[in-house]
């Protein structure tokens, strides 16, 4: 089956730790798939498919909210009317600016749970929400009050009005999110597409293995395709690998279009909301996410980087990570159990 050239994909990223109000929107826009710390629920509605990411892993992973964010290009942040705008809440907004700053991606805020106990607090927290996003690249963030299905209906109106983005770069890229063995057809990987097309039949590279794989068949909710386009999310049967090689820290990439990489430099942007000052002489273990891979990380040399600031520093990571031949970013981190402190340290950007 060829691609229909009006079909849309809409690929939805939840944001914060309001899981009720996550599953409330992901039940409505989809049905729920397999269970994992990014639970996808897709749904297929004439030329519109739905594909929503809902980190269930956060806030103790804090890698499950920015997988789920790298994912998606349309940001949902999710918020409890009965709650004060917290430290979780301000670090699910650092994330989202972050993406919207690299990605330029949809945001949105999403504000549930009302109640006639919680009614009176949904105007404070929709200021307070303004005060704290003013300067910033989410700075008039559209804040929606769910209290009725018809709410749900007006959030899903503003989804669908949002241009999709360009791709990133100019070659095939799909971006893994799982893998499985299905009987009678091999290795399946489910993923999205985040540039350029895959055709069946082609040969792509697993990277950073550098293992050259063929794509037997494309699936798109349970439909078969000859082809994929950039932002779709797809289901991949693969032949040259075996289900347990395949993780998220792998991508699938025109082959030479991506190298492996150890030891690199990189544009560092610390978030202003950092209370820490990197420099060559920090020997604090990090960690950074290229793509949806992580992998530890220690500071070789550079700069010193105040919050807010800007610089070039080098890197060594302790499992290599794929990068594109052009630019390439990722995010540095602390992988730690929230206790209060904020994880999301800043950005980095390489070029080979």
């Amino acid at each position: 089956m060829s691609h229909p050239t009006d079909e849309v994909h809409h690929i939805v990223g939840l944001c914060g730790y309001h899981h009720e109000m996550m599953k409330r929107i992901g039940d409505f826009l989809g049905t729920r798939g397999a269970d994992s710390d990014v639970v996808f629920y897709t749904r297929h509605e004439q030329r519109d498919i739905w594909a929503v990411a809902h980190p269930t892993g956060y806030p103790d992973k804090i890698k499950s909210l920015v997988q789920t964010l790298r994912l998606s290009n349309l940001h949902i942040l999710c918020l409890p009317a009965g709650e004060p705008l917290g430290p979780l809440a301000g670090e699910a907004i650092v994330a989202m600016d972050l993406f919207k700053r690299l990605r330029n991606t949809h945001v949105f805020a999403c504000i549930g749970d009302i109640t006639p106990k919680t009614e009176y607090n949904v105007e404070p927290l929709q200021d307070t929400l303004r005060k704290v996003t003013k300067g910033s690249a989410i700075e008039g963030i559209p804040i929606f009050t769910v209290r009725a299905k018809d709410d749900l209906d007006t959030l899903k109106a503003a989804l669908l009005k949002a241009p999709p983005l360009p791709p990133p770069q100019n070659f095939t890229k799909v971006l893994v999110d799982n893998s499985f063995p299905v009987k009678g057809v091999g290795t399946v990987i489910l993923g999205v597409v985040e540039s350029g097309q895959v055709v069946a039949s082609e040969m792509l590279e697993l990277m950073p293995d550098q293992k050259k794989v063929i794509v037997r068949s494309i699936q798109k909710q349970d439909r078969d395709f000859k082809t994929a386009e950039a932002g779709d999310h797809v289901g991949l049967a693969i032949k040259g690998i075996k289900p347990e090689e395949i993780s998220r820290d792998n991508v699938l990439a025109t082959v030479g279009m991506m190298e492996p990489s150890e030891n690199f430099e990189a544009k560092c942007s610390l978030s202003p909301y950092s209370k820490i000052t990197l420099s060559a002489e920090d020997k604090t273990q990090y960690h950074l996410i290229v793509d949806l891979a992580v992998t530890p990380v220690k500071i070789t040399g550079g700069d010193t980087i105040a919050p807010g600031g800007h610089g070039n520093m080098q890197f060594k990571v302790d499992k290599k990570i794929s990068l594109n031949k052009g630019k390439s970013f990722g995010i540095l981190l602390y992988l730690e159990k929230f206790t209060g402190k904020l994880r999301i340290i800043g950005s980095l950007e390489m070029t080979s």
